[in-house]
């Protein structure tokens, strides 16, 4: 079930990111070559462009999803996708999230495929690890990848409550005080585990485990408030 609500979105969504990615790649091959646009100190650094680029790639298709996963709980479609019996809470949940993980993958394999044709691939990947190296961005990047996984559950966890539960029990409001307090938890905690004196590895792994366990706690109350959203 979870490949043909994979299936059911990309057909969906085929129109939207053929002129999306032609779009942005254009864009990016554009100012790659323009002379109007200066990178300092050298040529070296375009590879800072594609990245540009790159990112803003994956943030409007992250806000697409946003609003077609919004979009599918206000419209016909969401009977079109559960009507059937065997698709799941399960199923329906982790779809989305398999659909925005792949989304990232393929965005970030095409921005940075194109940018290494255009560069050369080997100069491309000594840019890369030049880049790296002096700015130390691989610190950036694993702390990147948490905060927008945190922000993407807790937008899911959000839209599910707004138009399930909510609208089931009167009392269902009184979730808000529990998410804030689990987001306060979890924000105050990060934030005492950053202030310890850990290496780098020891620092990611306790992010690593204290967040998969918000994340579990999130997925739990989706999969059982869209049983019962389902189920009424």
């Amino acid at each position: 079930m979870m490949a043909k609500y994979l299936k059911y979105q990309y057909k969906n969504s085929l129109l939207f990111y053929i002129f999306f990615i032609l779009g942005i790649t254009f864009a990016m091959i554009w100012s790659f070559n323009s002379k109007s646009v200066k990178v300092e100190p050298d040529k070296t650094l375009k590879i800072v462009i594609v990245w540009l680029w790159w990112f803003l790639a994956l943030m409007g298709v992250l806000v697409y999803h946003f609003v077609k996963w919004n979009g599918i709980f206000k419209s016909p479609e969401r009977f079109l996708l559960l009507s059937s019996p065997k698709l799941k809470p399960f199923h329906f949940l982790f779809g989305e999230i398999t659909h925005t993980v792949l989304d990232v993958l393929i965005f970030s394999l095409w921005f940075n495929l194109v940018g290494s044709i255009m560069i050369t691939p080997e100069k491309y990947i000594l840019d890369f690890q030049k880049i790296v190296k002096v700015l130390g961005l691989g610190k950036v990047f694993i702390m990147s990848i948490f905060f927008f996984v945190t922000i993407y559950f807790w937008y899911l966890t959000a839209i599910i409550y707004w138009n399930t539960i909510k609208n089931i029990f009167k009392l269902g409001w009184c979730l808000v005080f529990i998410f804030v307090l689990l987001g306060y938890v979890q924000i105050k905690v990060s934030d005492f585990i950053g202030k310890i004196n850990l290496s780098f590895p020891v620092f990611v792994l306790a992010i690593i485990l204290f967040n998969f366990a918000i994340y579990n706690i999130l997925i739990f109350f989706n999969l059982k408030v869209l049983k019962k959203g389902l189920d009424t």
